[in-house]
C-alpha cells in the first residue's frame, strides 16, 4: 500500500504515539520494579534456599542487608562491599576467603546465580557466621 507522503502528519502523529506508548510502558515498569525491587533475585534466593535446605526468609534479608539486593550497580559494574572491597555480590562473597574454594566448587561468585548459589553452599555448610558482621541488620529474622 503507498504511503501519501505529501501530508506527513499522519504518520509523524502515528510515530509519535508509539514513541509515547513505549515511554509510558517503561515508565510503568519502572515503578513497579522500584514497589517491588529485584522480584527476580529474590525468587532466585528463594529457589536456591529450598535447594540447599535454607530458610528462604533468612537468606533474603541476609542479602538485603549486605547488597540491597543487588549483584551490579545501575552502571552495570559489579556491588562491592562499602568496608571491604573484596566483598563481592549480592552476598558479599569474599573474594579472599571464598574465591577458590568457590571455584573449586563450580561456582563463580561474579554472576547473579553463582553467588547465590555458592551462599546457599556456605550457609548449609557454615551457617550464618559468614554473615556475622551484618547480624545487626537481620539477626531478628533468625530468632524466629
Amino acid at each position: 500500500m503507498p504511503v501519501d507522503i505529501s501530508n506527513p502528519e499522519p504518520i509523524f502523529g502515528e510515530i509519535v504515539a508509539q514513541a509515547r506508548a513505549s515511554v509510558d510502558k517503561n515508565n510503568s515498569q519502572n515503578s513497579l520494579s522500584q514497589t517491588r525491587p529485584n522480584i527476580s533475585l529474590v525468587e532466585m534466593i528463594k529457589e536456591a534456599s529450598e535447594k540447599y535446605g535454607i530458610d528462604d526468609d533468612l537468606a533474603v534479608e541476609i542479602a538485603r542487608c549486605e547488597s540491597g539486593l543487588r549483584q551490579y550497580s545501575t552502571d552495570g559494574t559489579l556491588i562491592r562491599g562499602k568496608v571491604n572491597s573484596k566483598d563481592v555480590g549480592v552476598f558479599q562473597i569474599n573474594e579472599d576467603y571464598h574465591l577458590r574454594q568457590s571455584q573449586d566448587s563450580g561456582f563463580n561468585i561474579y554472576t547473579t546465580r553463582g553467588n547465590i548459589e555458592y551462599a546457599m553452599s556456605l550457609l548449609k555448610k557454615s551457617g550464618s557466621q559468614p554473615w556475622s558482621a551484618s547480624k545487626p541488620c537481620w539477626g531478628q529474622i533468625a530468632m524466629r
